[in-house]
């Protein structure tokens, strides 16, 4: 099969996931602190009933039942955050995955795709585009991080002000790992303009994110120079600064003609346009901080099979990277993001492995906008599983989902318990020193048993989600259990014991 035939059946695959895919079933466990372990089935119809597909075998000519046929397939949906032990299988085989790079062309062509579906043209923007979509980001982080540090805005919110003067942006973009030209104030403060327009898009259509090339333009143009380098284009297409001005301006030209035709206007009654052209601002905001992963395999045409991957991936307790909220560490949310219309149905579970944490059953749905989402067609939350399935067709492209997290309650009682015995025996170890009436027994009495208890369920964790929900609770613990001790010992060294 030729390139232009095999990206041409991907990208019919890519824009067709409910019509080739029966199931999407993804359990979920929280395994620690850091990581949660995802294990996601498709299942997939038979290949032959699509169109392009049965063109494809008629071209090949395979008429064979068994016949298979070398594809590069949609995998699934995910977060651009460090993934480990990624792990594929198709039709019950080891998958190759292609690189994120290629991912992220075959992105930039479907978005051209829905662009010419809804009657526009993107023009010479496919290589933006796929630098937009995957950039190596760790530079900038850090720069961004020199940058912002958590403050309080209220008591019970925190957000990232900036530490120290200046822009996170520009000294990136003129940075080693930065552009290799050199450009005026005046350009940067008309870029930074155009990338103000295009992230007031975005942010109607997915959670704000620092790291987001969707909605931060700027910060993907040292890959796409890098990537140009790499090709040897002529000295004509080298990037230079009248080359970005043209690139942003056409990019904003483009999302800001789209948001106007996604709207509800006189100018486009037609809600079939409407709907396709927020599809198309849907998928390219979601793909600035999510990727679609591709297997180039091959896979039975005329029987079903199933798309089996494995991953381990961060959990965070915030919405966003950038804000946080004093309440995260006292009742902690682990939020994750989920595809969840990429096939008919889709069935999501999300446990706690270890046995001394719960869920409380308070979880939350939203959805890209961080609105609540719809009643789902089943919705079931106890303290060991979360459960979500939903078959309608208008449902939230990706969710966010949100669990409270807690100790079980017998750990959680004996927990307070132990605080409280220890704070009553500080005050009473002080009574009695106030008193003048304090015995080497009086010691031992109070000591001994407070003590024993205090260690015993301070090394009593699990796992790093259990310490990490009874933290607060722990550090008040060690608080009193060492000013006990050390009250005891000044007494001892005053000679105030009897």
């Amino acid at each position: 099969m030729d390139n232009e035939l095999l990206t041409t059946t991907t990208l019919n695959l890519l824009e067709d996931l409910q019509k080739w895919r029966i199931r999407a079933v993804e359990r979920v466990e929280l395994s620690s602190a850091l990581w949660s372990e995802r294990d996601r089935e498709v299942h997939v119809k038979t290949l032959s009933r699509l169109p392009y597909i049965h063109r494809v075998t008629e071209t090949l000519g395979l008429e064979d039942k068994h016949a298979t046929i070398e594809l590069t397939i949609p995998l699934t949906d995910l977060p651009s955050v460090p993934i480990i032990d990624l792990d594929v299988k198709v039709a019950g085989e080891e998958a190759y995955r292609i690189p994120i790079e290629e991912s992220a062309q075959l992105q930039a062509k479907y978005i051209a795709r829905l662009a010419k579906d809804t009657g526009h043209e993107i023009g010479d923007l496919n290589d933006f585009l796929a630098a937009i979509f995957y950039f190596p980001h760790e530079a900038y982080r850090q720069i961004w991080q020199s940058y912002n540090h958590l403050r309080p805005q209220s008591c019970m919110n925190w957000v990232r002000l900036k530490c120290r003067e200046g822009d996170p942006v520009r000294e990136y973009l003129n940075s080693k790992m930065g552009l290799s030209f050199r450009f005026s104030d005046a350009d940067y403060r008309e870029w930074m303009e155009i990338s103000q327009t295009i992230r007031s898009i975005v942010g109607e259509y997915a959670f704000h994110d620092h790291l987001s090339g969707a909605a931060h333009p700027l910060i993907a143009l040292p890959h796409l120079e890098r990537e140009m380098s790499k090709r040897c284009l002529t000295a004509g297409e080298v990037l230079n600064k009248e080359k970005v001005g043209e690139l942003l301006i056409r990019l904003c030209a483009f999302l800001s003609e789209v948001h106007k035709r996604a709207n509800v206007t006189c100018e486009n009654p037609d809600p079939r346009s409407r709907a396709a052209n927020n599809k198309l601002l849907t998928a390219y905001s979601g793909y600035g901080g999510r990727w679609m992963a591709f297997a180039r395999c091959a896979v039975p045409v005329n029987k079903p099979f199933i798309i089996h991957t494995k991953a381990r991936v961060p959990i965070y307790f915030t919405k966003t990277r950038d804000r946080s909220c004093i309440t995260h560490h006292i009742r902690k949310r682990a939020w994750q993001t989920f595809a969840f219309a990429d096939a008919e149905a889709n069935h999501l579970s999300i446990r706690a492995s270890d046995t001394a944490t719960r869920l409380s059953t308070r979880c939350t749905a939203l959805d890209e906008r961080g609105n609540p989402t719809l009643i789902a067609d089943d919705e079931q939350n106890t303290f060991e599983l979360y459960l979500r399935h939903d078959a309608t067709q208008d449902r939230s492209q990706r969710i966010l989902v949100g669990t409270p997290l807690r100790i079980t309650r017998i750990s959680s009682v004996f927990l307070w318990l132990t605080v409280l015995i220890t704070a009553l025996a500080l005050s009473l170890l002080c009574w009695r020193v106030f008193d003048n009436n304090l015995r080497a027994r009086d010691i031992a009495v109070i000591l001994l048993p407070v003590t024993f208890a205090a260690a015993f369920l301070l090394a009593r964790d699990t796992s790093t989600l259990s310490m990490r929900i009874r933290r607060i609770r722990q550090a008040i613990l060690i608080v009193e259990l060492f000013a006990l001790i050390s009250l005891v010992f000044g007494l001892y060294f005053a000679h105030m014991i009897n």
